[in-house]
């Protein structure tokens, strides 16, 4: 019996979603158009969140994804309302901030996609990710009326 459980007790946790991670790349869209301003977001199976910028044509990549089951939100906001960040007092911040300028041009590419697609428990996006490259597009739609 013992032999039996060192034996299956390494590939029971290997089911459950240990192991080596993966990682989750592909590109989101929306209606057809990709959405190029946001972030994907993965609540792992080790209940950590993971998540990666959206690219200029929508795509992503979020490395390091424990195996498992994994649910996904996609977050767009309007850039048009982001404030530039100040430093703190008594710290000097020497990293860019974008101008007015860059804020224009993120906000004339970008589309507002419901809401619901930024809730991890309401997008409907699940994942199985596997160890090594996990390729996962995410194609968004809006309610039909």
């Amino acid at each position: 019996m013992k032999r039996l459980v060192a034996i299956l007790g390494p590939a029971f946790l290997l089911a459950l979603g240990c192991g080596d991670p993966g990682e989750v790349a592909g590109k989101v869209t929306f209606n057809g158009k990709p959405v190029v301003i946001g972030t994907v977001l993965i609540l792992a199976s080790d209940s950590l969140p993971y998540s990666a910028p959206l690219s200029e044509t929508g795509a992503f990549v979020v490395p390091k994804v424990p195996a498992g089951k994994a649910l996904v939100a996609v977050v767009s906001r309007n850039p048009a309302l982001i404030r530039p960040a100040r430093p703190r007092p008594g710290k000097t911040d020497t990293s860019p901030v974008p101008g007015k300028d860059a804020v224009k041009a993120l906000a004339d590419k970008w589309f507002p996609i419901p809401e619901r697609f930024g809730q991890l428990e309401q997008s409907g996006l699940e994942l199985i990710v596997k160890p090594g490259p996990n390729a996962f597009d995410i194609v968004l739609t809006a309610a039909k009326k």
